[in-house]
């Protein structure tokens, strides 16, 4: 088995980042065990390093496949990389897209304190990418490897071409190391187009200054949805502008957000518990392994907890952050 480096996990005022030349190995291995993945349903497989061991699991972009994971030291996370103290309890959010010339793989840090790094030393906080892509997570390494048409056959780490705002110019490639067993295809190593993309924002704070989109488009100002928090007798609305959905708004306690929605939201609401985000022409809910989790109300009674829920759902008017049975925040929205 692939074994990291064991360094020191005492928390330091500057987080280490596993060497480059691991993440190498670690790429070679994730494609050793993949094997040929050009017959499984569009998405990616995504695999995990830590010292605790090494994971796999697999998005799908069909429906009812799954298609965001969270990773993070949280038991409740997807992806549980515990024994690094650098990662935040939630740290991203992976998910894939389907669009009209294939599948977009989308990764956004969660206000982490570190972010993360690809093959340089750049710290990231939220990228689009097309093909397979390795990246830093503290001393973490994530390998995404695309499924169906786009499979890669080469164990050789991807060249990546950064887009968008926020792009350096490229750093010289890292000495590439020889798989540990040998792949059955002997190929060119892929290129992959990652375009970075501005971070997330708490919802009731002050926007960041990135004014650069996907693919280079301006974050349009245009308010676009209107979200209404209610606990008891205390609510608070927003108006979140098609910028803000689409570079994604997080549901959560934080010191950004204004004081007044702080006294809405209640101890219960986890500090990163949802994302508010737009894909295509779909306006998505993702639960972000929150412990309260996220509900609706059933078809036949009762309530229903989801990951993912679609607000321009007609059969859903409500969701709640919390359990109803208990003290719990009901979110109501409408389009603008």
């Amino acid at each position: 088995m692939l074994q990291l480096s064991n360094h020191n996990t005492q928390r330091a005022p500057n987080p280490t980042f596993l060497p480059r030349d691991e993440l190498a190995r670690a790429y070679a291995e994730a494609v050793r065990r993949a094997g040929d993945l050009s017959g499984r349903p569009p998405g990616y497989r995504l695999f995990w390093f830590s010292r605790d061991g090494i994971g796999e699991t697999e998005l799908c972009a069909v429906p009812g496949g799954v298609l965001h994971r969270v990773v993070g030291r949280h038991t409740s996370a997807d992806v549980v990389l515990s024994s690094d103290p650098h990662v935040s309890l939630r740290h991203l959010l992976v998910r894939v897209v389907s669009q009209s010339d294939g599948v977009e793989l989308r990764v956004l840090d969660l206000e982490s304190h570190i972010g993360f790094c690809l093959d340089d030393e750049q710290r990231r906080r939220a990228m689009l990418v097309r093909g397979p892509v390795a990246i830093r997570v503290g001393m973490n390494a994530l390998v995404a490897l695309p499924c169906g048409g786009e499979a890669v056959r080469s164990s050789a780490q991807p060249s990546v071409r950064i887009e968008g705002p926020g792009a350096q110019p490229p750093a010289l490639p890292p000495p590439r190391l020889q798989a540990l067993v040998a792949h059955p295809y002997r190929e060119m190593a892929p290129v992959s187009r990652v375009t970075l993309v501005p971070r997330v924002v708490y919802i009731g704070s002050e926007a960041q200054p990135e004014s650069q989109g996907p693919h280079g488009l301006a974050l349009s100002p245009k308010p676009a949805l209107e979200l209404t928090l209610r606990r008891g007798f205390d609510s608070y609305t927003v108006r979140l502008s098609g910028g803000d959905l689409d570079r994604g708004v997080l549901i959560g306690r934080s010191p950004r957000c204004h004081p007044s929605l702080l006294h809405v939201l209640g101890g219960f609401v986890s500090r990163v518990h949802g994302l508010v985000v737009r894909e295509r022409d779909e306006v998505a809910l993702y639960d972000l392994g929150a412990m309260n989790g996220t509900y609706i109300e059933g078809r036949f009674g009762g309530y229903e907890r989801v990951r993912r829920l679609s607000l321009g759902r007609a059969s859903v008017a409500r969701a709640f952050i919390g359990s109803p049975a208990c003290e719990c925040l009901e979110l109501t929205w409408r389009p603008l």
